[in-house]
């Protein structure tokens, strides 16, 4: 019995982690965008397995997306679905490691991946397409959640504290600060801007922060709807954000948020997280469920 129980220790620790997340499920779907309106056309799964399904990531050709999934095993892994064939497979395995938040990286060098071990620290790992040996990009963080690279010198990322912090890495020098406090979970870079997109919390009330890294300045844009931490952006700056199974859009520039979609299709309803391509031709949907 003594040979097993590392091995049980082990299943029950990542067992546990998994009950902590939450059913949800990915599917993919056909879009138009027009005078401020969208329609949606087809709608495919992507994964629905009865387990975790989330934090999809666009290709820059839109032609793949990655995403963390629990579905044979008891960790988390990394898959891949294809756009183009409309299936999925396994893209990165781990049986000792959880793995979230996969992203393609900036540099168009590789991808990266956030990776909880047994010990429970998550740490940010950049993976090479040449196979090149992988690093470890903020070595001395083991916290992180969800990260935006900016560039190939900014990354930006979020510590999983009891108040979540935003802070930046220059990855040429190694310098690190801290940005702000209470944020939102989602990160989007600004396009055409050494910017990122976050929410900040505050007395109950939840704000689209812009930070601008030259200036080194945090400027409020707009009033988001309460406990909002989720939004994603267009290739245009655009910000989406979703409410009572609804899609609300800030214009860049403007100054309010606008309706552009309310979920008529059951399975869609419980949208809570969206993922764009950069044509604005399709996106990833992360639904809640109840299985």
């Amino acid at each position: 019995m003594k040979t097993f129980l590392p091995a049980l220790l082990l299943i029950a620790t990542f067992a546990q982690a998994q009950n902590n997340l939450p059913n949800t499920d990915v599917y993919l779907v056909n879009i138009e965008l027009k005078d401020s309106v969208l329609t949606i056309k087809e709608t495919t799964p992507i994964s629905t397995s009865k387990l975790y399904d989330n934090q999809p990531f666009f290709s820059f050709d839109g032609y793949s997306i990655l995403y963390s999934s629990v579905q044979e095993g008891v960790t988390p892994d990394i898959y891949l679905y294809s756009t183009q064939s409309n299936s999925g497979y396994p893209f990165f395995e781990s049986y000792n490691e959880s793995k979230f938040w996969p992203q393609y990286t900036a540099d168009g060098l590789g991808y990266s991946i956030v990776n909880r071990g047994e010990d429970g620290k998550q740490m940010l790992w950049k993976y090479f397409n040449d196979a090149r040996t992988p690093i470890n990009v903020v070595p001395t963080v083991t916290d992180i959640g969800n990260y935006c690279w900016i560039s190939d010198e900014y990354l930006i990322y979020r510590r999983e504290l009891n108040i979540p912090t935003l802070n930046i890495l220059n990855l040429k020098t190694g310098e690190t600060k801290t940005i702000a406090e209470g944020v939102g979970v989602s990160l989007a870079k600004v396009p055409g801007e050494k910017s990122v997109y976050y929410i900040k919390t505050q007395q109950d009330k939840s704000y689209l922060m812009k930070y601008q890294i030259e200036e080194n300045k945090s400027t409020e844009i707009i009033n988001l709807f309460n406990g909002t931490e989720d939004f994603c952006t267009t290739v245009y700056g655009d910000v989406w954000v979703i409410r009572d199974g609804s899609i609300y859009s800030y214009i860049s520039g403007s100054k309010r948020l606008i309706k552009i979609y309310t979920f008529t299709n059951d399975i869609l309803k419980n949208t809570y997280r969206i993922a764009l391509n950069r044509t604005l031709t399709q996106m990833a949907v992360v639904v809640k469920t109840t299985n």
